[in-house]
């Protein structure tokens, strides 16, 4: 029993490390890009991932290591992935935004002059993937076409996105309220009818020629028999009978006149 229950605690702790593994805190909320660290370099803050913390710290330069104090600091913030938030940081030398350096992992020494106050931007949000009330496009680095019809780019109002995306008109792609009007009325207009489609020309038959009548065949001259068949002895016979077939029908002839 009790190696059950050493076995179950430590499957409780294993299913509640990764739930803590993958949630992701900034106490700060920022940056959201290096290049406008203001103003959380000038706070201490801190991003829990899982069970660990990290503490805003200074450094001795980029990359570098911990240092207290210093001219540079080390920003934590939590960074998007496709595999969901991540802890991470960015090194920020304090100097390049009018500080003069760093000291309890956050920038200080500031002109009090040039002291940045925390705007919460309001408004439609840039690249959200919708076209926001006050935006002209969405997604941003995309073609777009503004309310006249004309071609552009659709921009970013600022880097962190507020302001909405607006659509930005290459030059010389400007259309005149001519153009706008002509176009409207050619998409207005009728279609012309397409042109009747006329039937191939027949070709025209010419008359069959009425076949030519040939010319009557000339009877061949039959060469005269040989004077041996004509005194041959069944030549002779042949002519007696039929002599006397002619006596005898003369005969019967002479009966009825």
């Amino acid at each position: 029993m009790k190696k059950l229950a050493v076995i179950a605690a430590i499957l409780l702790l294993l299913c509640a490390s990764a739930a803590f593994a993958v949630e992701c805190i900034d106490s700060d909320k920022g940056p959201e890009s290096k290049s406008h660290p203001e103003p959380y370099i000038a706070e201490k803050g801190s991003v829990s991932y899982g069970l660990s913390e990290k503490f805003d710290e200074c450094v001795s330069n980029e990359e570098g290591y911990h240092k207290d104090p210093s001219n540079w600091v080390r920003e934590y913030y939590c960074k998007d992935t496709p595999d969901g938030a991540q802890r991470a940081y960015f090194d920020i030398d304090c100097a390049k935004y009018g500080y003069t350096g760093c000291a309890g992992g956050k920038c200080i020494g500031k002109n009090a002059t040039q002291t940045t106050t925390r705007v919460v931007e309001t408004g439609p949000k840039c690249g959200n993937h919708k076209v926001d009330p006050g935006e002209q496009c969405d997604p941003p680095d995309k073609i777009c076409y503004d309310t006249s019809g004309n071609i552009g780019i659709c921009t970013r109002a600022n880097a962190q996105g507020y302001g909405g995306c607006q659509c930005k008109v290459y030059k010389g792609a400007e259309k005149t309220e001519e153009q706008v009007q002509n176009v409207t009325v050619q998409q207005n207009a009728t279609p012309p009818a397409a042109p009747k489609e006329e039937p191939p020309a027949q070709p025209k038959e010419e008359p069959e020629e009425a076949p030519k009548a040939e010319p009557p065949a000339v009877p061949e001259e039959r060469a005269p028999l040989p004077t041996e068949f004509e005194n041959s002895k069944g030549i002779g016979v042949t002519r007696g009978i039929t002599n006397a077939v002619r006596r005898f029908f003369r005969w019967i002839w002479g009966w009825f006149d």
